[in-house]
């Protein structure tokens, strides 16, 4: 019993004896007495075939769907997905449904095809239905011409050549000639079949092809005669299970044409309709015995022989479980055939299993059925008709009840089985015509954006990235793919995250449907993750970089041909950098009229404040043509942002530009669009102005501290009572201590916000154990009076002059300058190693030496008196004259 269902569902047998259920000699009068569901032997699988049960199912999703309405939907925008919120609802019972449609099969499988299907009659009929079956074969390949047996043609749709089986005519030969007339076995006639035409035969040769078309004509009327009268023989339940032997023999279809009506006459059409003909209709089409030929032909002769007793309920079961069979022959006789027994819930439930395994032909079928019945509901609704049929479903109501089904379909496809990416696509364009426009008003857009935004997440959380492709082919996207990129980053999946990046330069048709402006103008969001996917993918967040510098403002591109493709393929060197804000995109100036189409007109609110002059250009009228781009709003820091007209942000976070550059890639560092932002910085972010602060407060704490160093090694040198201190030595190293405890207070900060990136940055631990050793240095040998060592202190202001420098490298003029005597001193590194070595060497050979001889003399030399003032005069030696 499925979870899905409640005891009410459960039928309970008034009658206990089977047997007497399944008797023949049950009257109606019997049934009525006993109630309906005492013609049933075996309600249990019956139950699968239940109309009511696949409705209840589907409805308890569209009941999901519309509950769902509680969860704010920009709890799923911007949160994402979580287990706690009722969104995931959507997600469950789409998956429950689909195992609840492979566990209806599986169950059928085991319960119903094994044990009937292997049923052994106690009489003959077995081997009379062989017997025919061969003589059959033998029949048909004479007629026809059938490949095998003896003869080398490979044609099998060659008709009139002299082909046979074999094997069939011996079996044939064996079973008839020899057992019933009474033929000796080695009698039969041996047969040269070769290509020569009849008329060429010996007379012979043509009296024994005479004489063996006769004993197969004669043993198709024998055994067909015995089949009969073993199953006129039969009764009950052995008439029945005699039966379901008939759907996975070849010829089974002959065989039911010839005993349907004895069958129909002795049974009771009640027992027919709920049991016999259900299980009869469902094992020729879940049995794997013969080709799906032989089943659509199976099925034809049991619609022609017993169609006024196959119910809806038998139609409906028929058509879900050849979807999952994959017999798209056998459904296309349904629908032709039974359309007016078709209802809702058995569309729905076969479009299930296809939607799963991905079974295009299969799902066209149905659609096309769909189709009719939408057309159709429309025509009554605009003529006026109404529908009279009770046999029928009613247009309408078949079209609203599978309408939103269509979610289970999409989902089911895209996230729950081994469908292609055509088929997510085939069902999105079949859920927008005709399946939307008789979407209930109790689903409201809300719930399809979030069951948008649960798809796509799902496809994307299992790295199907052809899929997650169609579905932002289709715009079945969420409204942002922030959650999604975060999770494909953390996952590491690499295909996902080129895939999400991507989705962001695809054109945007809400912003202007006459231009190509990509999305990441109005999604720009998700550029907030953009330096995580640098420190995980560089490679993909300079791809993406690269693609965004290569979008033009339309109206912009330079005189001449037709240079968009151009500009488009590769990136824009030298140009004017527009910015666009979020606001403005939005908010300002509605374009209305033909040419518009009522789009937003948003080129007018550009701001060009940062120029990237034109590169390797002398002229000033070469300006007039250059290429004017624009960057997302989110790419700025907080000082370079249009703010909106209703305030600011008071607590702007650092943007995604700065944490770009502080990745430190010069794959990402040196992309125009990047090179041009920094532009634009340094005119509209006012970063001249903090410039000239920060320089401004690195002038002040560098030479006050090289004041305080001074002092310190003065007063270490000078005898006790000699050295006073000013009050502006005092004032200095207040400044110096203040300044420090600022900077040490800007490390905690960034190593509380990235502690693993922090730790790993080298740069980060000099900084911080400089500004600790100042602090030290000024209160321990300033005020304290404590003695520190000179080489510290020279150590220190070294670094301190390095990072002044380090501040100057954003000037046009110092910038090259910096860049190559770092390059400079990184390529001089492998020489300093062994020139270090030397150096160590000789420094310890000449303090042994000189500290023997100074025994001798009984004087200290100077120049070697410890390993620290020998290792200075060593390096002396070596770079200057000594």
């Amino acid at each position: 019993m499925s979870p899905w269902l409640s005891e009410n569902h459960k039928v309970n047998i008034i009658v206990d004896n089977a047997l007497e259920l399944s008797d023949t000699t049950l009257t109606k009068v019997d049934i009525d007495k006993l109630g309906r569901s005492a013609s049933i032997s075996d309600r249990g699988i019956l139950e699968l075939f239940d109309n009511d049960l696949r409705s209840d199912v589907i409805k308890n999703f569209h009941q999901t769907f519309i509950r769902a309405e509680r969860a704010k939907p920009n709890d799923v925008f911007t949160d994402g997905l979580s287990e706690g919120n009722g969104t995931m609802e959507y997600v469950d019972s789409a998956y429950s449904i689909g195992k609840w449609s492979v566990a209806r099969f599986g169950r059928l499988i085991s319960e119903l095809r094994e044990p009937l299907l292997n049923y052994q009659p106690h009489n003959d009929l077995l081997y009379n239905i062989e017997s025919l079956h061969f003589a059959l074969d033998a029949e048909e390949a004479a007629a026809f011409g059938q490949p095998g047996g003896y003869s080398n043609d490979d044609d099998a749709s060659s008709f009139g050549q002299k082909n046979t089986n074999e094997e069939a005519d011996r079996q044939t030969w064996l079973r008839f000639a020899v057992a019933v007339e009474g033929r000796a076995e080695n009698a039969f006639p041996e047969i040269d079949n070769d290509d020569m035409a009849y008329e060429d035969d010996s007379q012979d040769v043509q009296n024994a092809r005479a004489d063996l078309e006769n004993i197969r004509a004669a043993a198709v009327v024998h055994f067909r005669k015995l089949i009969a009268q073993d199953f006129s023989l039969l009764t009950g339940s052995r008439l029945h299970d005699a039966l379901y032997l008939l759907p996975k023999f070849k010829y089974g279809n002959i065989i039911l044409e010839m005993v349907m009506p004895n069958i129909c006459a002795k049974v009771s059409d009640i027992i027919l309709e709920d049991e016999v003909i259900p299980k009869l209709a469902i094992l020729n089409i879940i049995q794997t015995c013969v080709q799906p030929k032989k089943s659509a032909d199976f099925l034809e002769s049991l619609i022609l022989t017993a169609a006024s007793l196959i119910t809806k309920n038998t139609v409906n079961s028929m058509l879900e479980f050849s979807a999952h069979t994959q017999k798209s022959d056998c459904a296309r006789i349904i629908i032709d055939s039974l359309s007016d027994k078709i209802t809702s819930e058995g569309i729905v439930t076969a479009f299930i299993p296809a939607a799963m395994r991905g079974v295009d032909h299969f799902l066209a079928l149905l659609e096309l059925f769909c189709m009719d019945r939408a057309m159709q509901a429309n025509l009554n609704q605009e003529l006026g008709l109404v529908h009279d049929d009770p046999e029928v479903e009613e247009p309408r109501s078949f079209m609203e009840f599978v309408a939103p089904s269509c979610y289970i379909f999409i989902f089911l496809a895209a996230a729950a089985g081994r469908a292609p990416a055509s088929t997510v696509i085939e069902l999105i364009e079949f859920y927008g015509d005709p399946c939307q426009e008789f979407i209930p008003k109790s689903i409201t857009p809300n719930h399809h954006k979030i069951f948008q935004s649960q798809t796509f997440n799902s496809v994307c959380s299992l790295n199907l990235s052809s899929i997650a492709w169609a579905l932002v082919e289709k715009g079945w996207i969420p409204k942002d793919v922030n959650h999604e990129l975060e999770e494909a980053v953390r996952l590491g999946h690499q295909n996902i995250v080129h895939l999400l990046l991507e989705s962001l330069l695809k054109p945007d048709d809400h912003i202007s449907s006459a231009t190509c402006i990509p999305l990441v103008y109005r999604k720009s969001k998700a550029l907030n993750l953009l330096p995580t996917v640098a420190t995980r993918f560089p490679r993909e967040a300079a791809w993406f970089l690269e693609q965004l510098s290569c979008i033009p403002i339309p109206a912009c591109i330079p005189c001449g041909a037709n240079a968009e493709p151009e500009v488009r393929a590769k990136p824009v060197y030298g140009v004017k950098l527009g910015t666009l804000s979020l606001f403005d995109a939005v908010f300002f100036k509605r374009q209305i009229g033909a040419a518009g189409g009522g789009s937003l007109h948003i080129w007018p609110r550009l701001v060009m404040d940062g120029l990237l002059k034109q590169a390797g250009s002398g002229r000033d009228d070469l300006e007039m043509e250059s290429i004017v781009c624009a960057a997302p709003e989110s790419m700025l820091t907080g000082d370079a942002v249009h703010w909106p007209l209703f305030g600011k942000r008071w607590t702007p976070t650092t943007s995604p530009f700065i944490r770009l550059l502080a990745e430190d890639n010069a794959q990402i560092t040196l992309q125009p669009v990047m090179r041009a932002l920094m532009e634009f910085h340094w005119a509209r972010g006012n970063f001249w102005l903090r410039f000239t602060m920060q320089f401004a407060v690195w002038a002040v704490y560098v030479p006050s501290l090289g004041f305080v160093c001074i002092q310190v090694v003065a007063q270490q040198n000078s005898d006790p009572g000699q050295y006073e201190k000013s009050n502006s030595v005092d004032a200095l190293s207040y400044i110096v201590g203040v300044l420090s405890l600022f900077f040490i207070f800007q490390e905690c900060r960034e190593l509380h916000d990235h502690p693993a990136k922090y730790m790993r940055s080298s740069s980060n631990i000099i900084d911080a154990g400089i500004h600790f050793t100042i602090l030290y240095v000024v209160i321990a040998g300033l005020h304290e009076n404590q003695y520190i060592e000179p080489i510290l202190m020279s150590l220190v202001m070294i670094f301190c002059a390095l990072r002044i420098i380090s501040h100057l490298r954003v000037l046009p003029s110092v910038g090259p300058l910096v860049r190559l005597w770092v390059t400079a001193s990184v390529n001089i590194l492998p020489i300093l190693i062994p020139y270090g070595v030397m150096a160590l060497g000789f420094t310890i050979a000449f303090y042994i030496i000189e500290y023997e001889a100074s025994r001798d003399a009984n004087a200290i030399p100077a120049h070697f008196s410890s390993i620290g003032v020998s290792l200075q005069s060593v390096l002396t030696m070596a770079m200057t004259d000594y």
